[in-house]
């Protein structure tokens, strides 16, 4: 039986590729380099120092990999002041899967790019962010932490990401139940593929399962 539900952040509580992409575009133009869409959707599902360092190699930009990255940082908040980009039903969802199991959060952003209310927050009972692990998913570094916090064992959780990546986290760590969403840029059938035990098309469907 899964007693805890750890999800990940971006494309699955909030829908911010867009913005994403905008504040690597803008940091690059300064160094007069135009980012390709291509690369950015090629990226998705890389965190924010893996994607500098790519993009700063492939488009040959001779820049501080730090400062780059936190340059991205400060524009992915100054472009988000003021909107909203939680996916649909979001804050009901997680306050009926709170009654449910405990909540836990592992992701590849960092926490100044954590932009969601405080009461949405408090309801991940321990929240790891990319600052937090050196390795990256696929590896189950962040995912194993945050297990080990909640102090659960891995056979006694599930986690929900949308991307491969996550649910090979989720299969290295030795989750019970991996499950993906559709709601980034990876399609139903490269989730499957993947080997996650459901693939669900929102997070409102999480609460239709059997976990």
């Amino acid at each position: 039986m899964v007693k805890a539900l750890i999800l990940d952040y971006n494309q699955v509580i909030v829908d911010d590729f867009e913005w994403h992409s905008k504040a690597y575009k803008l940091i690059f133009l300064r160094h007069n380099v135009k980012i390709q869409d291509k690369d950015l959707f090629e990226l998705t599902a890389k965190i924010n120092r893996e994607k500098i360092a790519i993009l700063t190699e492939r488009y040959n930009v001779k820049a501080d990999l730090k400062i780059l990255a936190a340059e991205k940082e400060d524009a992915y908040v100054e472009l988000l002041q003021g909107k909203n980009i939680l996916c649909p039903d979001v804050e009901e969802t997680i306050e009926k899967l709170e009654e449910k199991y405990i909540l836990g959060l592992v992701t590849g952003t960092t926490k100044k790019q954590f932009l969601i209310s405080d009461k949405l927050a408090e309801k991940f009972k321990v929240k790891v962010f990319a600052e937090e692990y050196e390795k990256p998913k696929p590896d189950p570094e962040g995912l194993l932490k945050c297990i080990k916090s909640l102090g659960f064992k891995p056979e006694e959780c599930a986690y929900i990401g949308d991307a491969v990546t996550d649910i090979e986290a989720s299969k290295n760590a030795g989750c019970k139940t991996a499950i993906g969403i559709t709601t980034g840029n990876t399609s139903y059938k490269e989730l499957q593929e993947a080997g996650a035990d459901f693939v669900i098309n929102s997070l409102k469907e999480l609460l239709k399962l059997n976990l």
